[in-house]
């Protein structure tokens, strides 16, 4: 038994654009507040390939999230689980072509085992992650259509 969190939002970007954007982790310091850097740690950026996500805390220092690939489907979903936990965490993108729009679901799927779900994934945590979900795919969109050029994508390259 475990919790499910998820947001979705329509962007004005072909698919391939936006599948392209999300899978290259370095653009997460663009849309998603909390992650100062990524490191690529091992493998060659497809499924099993390990990162680390930085973000800074409270007091200024930071903390690092290793991260690994688990699905890459072209134009439709990734996910990543953590990777240096006993917690079972999946985060995903499913994305929907809208003919020129995109649908992009943002969703994690958590997992702690016995009390720890009962007790720490409260439904209080998953409207909070939800509103934090949705706050990191308003950024998202208005990085995608707000910024006249998608860094290193372009949609004959997807």
């Amino acid at each position: 038994m475990g919790q499910v969190a998820e947001a979705t939002i329509e962007i004005n970007q072909p698919v391939g654009i936006v599948y392209s954007f999300l899978t290259d982790l370095n653009n997460m310091v663009f849309f998603w507040d909390r992650i100062k850097s990524v490191e690529k740690v091992s493998g060659d950026g497809g499924v099993g390939t390990i990162y680390n996500l930085i973000s800074r805390t409270l007091l200024g220092g930071k903390k690092i999230f290793p991260i690994e690939i688990t699905k890459l489907m072209a134009h439709e979903n990734f996910e990543y689980r953590d990777a240096d936990s006993s917690s079972q965490i999946l985060t995903g993108y499913s994305l929907i072509d809208l003919d020129k729009k995109t649908k992009v679901t943002l969703y994690r799927k958590t997992n702690l085992g016995g009390l720890a779900n009962l007790i720490t994934l409260s439904a209080l945590t998953s409207r909070d992650v939800k509103r934090e979900f949705e706050e990191i795919l308003l950024g998202l969109k208005m990085y995608l259509e707000d910024v006249p050029e998608v860094p290193k994508v372009t949609e004959e390259t997807t």
